[in-house]
């Protein structure tokens, strides 16, 4: 398992008779470690994580960057926790460990599930927490009670170049990263289904050793009834 400083890496490794990643919906192995991060300049940060993005994708793409396709999520918001953040695209590396390029955004693992009534398969969005509180999916958490901060109930809205979802959450699940392979739940292949995953932050600052899962379904286009929430 990779550990970078100053940053949660996402590692995925999937059984060596699998074909491509995940399409055959047998589980995967995925692990998010915490390690302490360095001050963050959140504006700076967003700034130079989507110049950073901008570029890769330039990069993979022949000088130009691609435009979002169908069902790619742009943004997520959580109004009962006030979460409201832009989502970045990412593939997953052939090492099969990710991480993510920044605290500020979160990231689509463009090779499951889009979003919307079209997905066969489940979206997967990964994100940082961080223990100052500066991280994308910090408002996940309820730090000082050490607990999670989102709900069964709660309303998960995505963009998509097709407009807005509205999502329900129905569970939220922590998860010993030593064991995230065998949590068969976690890698159903399940059509209009939202996952997202991030480290667990403890109160006292010590060493992150489970994954925070939120788990959503779909409900249909946002008419604004749900956002409000």
């Amino acid at each position: 398992m990779l550990v970078l400083i100053g940053v949660c890496v996402l590692c995925l490794a999937v059984a060596s008779t699998m074909v491509g990643f995940y399409l055959t919906g047998a589980p995967a192995v995925m692990s998010l470690v915490q390690t302490v991060p360095a001050p963050v300049d959140v504006v700076a940060a967003a700034v130079a994580e989507d110049a950073a993005a901008e570029q890769l994708a330039e990069q993979e793409n022949g000088g130009t960057v691609p435009a979002a396709v169908p069902g790619q999520p742009l943004n997520i918001r959580i109004p009962a926790v006030d979460l409201d953040a832009a989502i970045r695209s990412m593939s997953v590396p052939d090492d099969r460990q990710l991480d993510p390029p920044g605290p500020s955004r979160a990231y689509w693992l463009s090779d499951y599930g889009a979003a919307g009534p079209d997905s066969e398969n489940t979206t997967y969005l990964a994100g940082h927490t961080y223990r100052d509180g500066s991280a994308v999916f910090n408002p996940l958490l309820d730090v000082p009670q050490s607990a999670g901060a989102v709900h069964d109930g709660d309303a998960v809205i995505i963009t998509t170049p097709e407009g807005d979802y509205s999502y329900t959450v129905t569970a939220t699940a922590l998860y010993d990263k030593t064991s995230v392979g065998e949590q068969a739940e976690l890698w159903k292949q399940v059509p209009g289904r939202l996952v997202i995953v991030t480290c667990f932050q403890y109160n006292g600052g010590t060493s992150s050793s489970q994954n925070f899962v939120v788990y959503a379904q779909l409900d249909g286009p946002d008419t604004g009834a749900q956002g409000s929430k």
